[in-house]
């Protein structure tokens, strides 16, 4: 490709790459609807995942918060360690098993009782999301190449804030709090 000067005086190589719509990638609106679904289950913790564990586990406030910030303090103390030790593997396989122990993680509440057994949950789903959510936003701007990359991410991002309305329209739901509140 040739070399154009961009904007602000920076140098870059112009390339032949075709532009593409990430909203007509039949593909890529695959893994947006699996995005999608994966993380409205992911986003209860900030709709209904409190609210469950106070009621069913019995749980009180300061607790819930110490299994939060069991998650906050994995992510920090542990993802980017995660991250760098994993760069060789495939991204897909890597979303894929990210997802799996994020929605087994929380999943798994229904399946036991107590303070440990949800700090075991909690665990699960930080891992989950420490090997999903920064290999997914690596893998959509690799996939969708320098041309087309504030499409995709745009797109990808969009699935996100969606998740989070959803989360919360699900999870009300099925917790039985009327819409209309939400």
């Amino acid at each position: 490709g040739r070399v154009i000067k961009q904007r602000f005086g920076h140098e870059s190589a112009e390339t032949d790459e075709p532009r593409r719509n990430p909203w007509t990638d039949v593909w890529f609106l695959g893994f947006l609807g699996m995005t999608l679904l994966t993380y409205i289950i992911f986003f209860q913790l900030v709709s209904t995942y409190s609210l469950y564990l106070a009621d069913e586990y019995r749980l009180p406030n300061w607790e819930i918060g110490v299994l939060l910030g069991m998650n906050t303090m994995g992510v920090v103390l542990f993802e980017m360690l995660l991250v760098n030790y994993l760069l060789e593997y495939s991204k897909l396989h890597l979303i894929a098993c990210g997802s799996f122990l994020m929605c087994l993680g929380m999943s798994a509440l229904v399946f036991g009782q107590g303070f440990w057994f949800a700090a075991a949950a909690v665990v699960v789903w930080t891992v989950g999301e420490m090997l999903a959510m920064p290999q997914a936003m690596a893998f959509v701007a690799a996939y969708a190449g320098s041309r087309n990359r504030g499409r995709y991410m745009g797109a990808y991002t969009t699935a996100i804030s969606g998740s989070f309305v959803g989360s919360a329209l699900v999870g009300g739901y099925c917790y039985g709090i009327d819409p209309n509140l939400i």
